[in-house]
């Protein structure tokens, strides 16, 4: 009985010697391993959830990661597309603060998904990119960018449905129908044209949404014209196929 209670004061002095999940995210951090430090800082979290100075070191922790994240991304690191995903995780629990690191995220998983034929996947991710790029025109720029790299099969499939999961934007629309007249789908094109027109608010967006839907018209029959000679039809400067 002697001997238990000589031990008690021993384990006492153990446990209460244990580093607190703070301080162990700090030597985390120090060490520059920003993914345990993070961890660490989370179960410091989950028991004083008020406490400010973990929220700013949780904050810095996931800012550090994503940092030299990129940077072991810009030399041929991670290619895995699970990697992206933790990042993009790490960087929506800050919010708004770090919207361009994500935003680039955002990107980088939706071409990862494409290459490994995940286009739904991809579409949804490319959607939250619109939600928070601050100038929506670059978005739906390097979006369509994106989408130009899908194999022409799927392209207006996947196109046609990015459309739909954004049905009241008109600048989206808009710039789906001319991107498939790009591409010679003018039927798929005329029919986003026709959707994008009570979209317009305004006349005169309006009326010039009708006329770039007529010169897709045009470009059409002029095509079929084309393909309907035979041999030795051509014109100048056309080249036979």
């Amino acid at each position: 009985m002697r001997f238990l209670f000589a031990f008690i004061p021993v384990i006492f002095f153990l446990v209460s010697c244990e580093k607190s999940p703070e301080k162990m995210g700090d030597e985390a951090f120090e060490r520059q391993d920003y993914a345990m430090a993070i961890r660490y800082y989370m179960a410091a979290l989950s028991k004083k959830p008020d406490n400010k100075k973990i929220i700013d070191s949780l904050s810095s922790a996931r800012i550090s990661y994503a940092r030299k994240f990129f940077i072991e991304a810009s030399s041929g690191g991670h290619e895995d597309v699970k990697d992206w995903e933790i990042l993009a995780q790490h960087l929506e629990a800050e919010g708004s603060k770090y919207r361009i690191e994500l935003i680039e995220t955002y990107y980088t998983i939706a071409r990862k998904y494409i290459e490994k034929g995940r286009m739904d996947d991809a579409l949804v991710v490319l959607k939250k990119a619109v939600v928070i790029e601050p100038v929506k025109k670059i978005a739906i720029g390097k979006i369509f960018d994106i989408l130009a790299t899908i194999p022409d099969d799927k392209v207006g499939q996947y196109t046609e449905t990015f459309v739909n999961e954004n049905n009241q934007d008109l600048d989206i629309c808009v710039k789906a129908a001319s991107f498939l007249a790009g591409k010679d789908f003018f039927d798929k094109a005329l029919s986003i044209y026709d959707r994008c027109i009570p979209l317009a608010t305004k006349p005169a967006l309006r009326e010039q949404i009708v006329i770039e839907k007529e010169t897709v018209f045009k470009r059409k029959e002029r095509k079929k014209e084309k393909e309907g000679h035979q041999p030795g039809q051509w014109e100048s400067g056309d080249r036979k196929k």
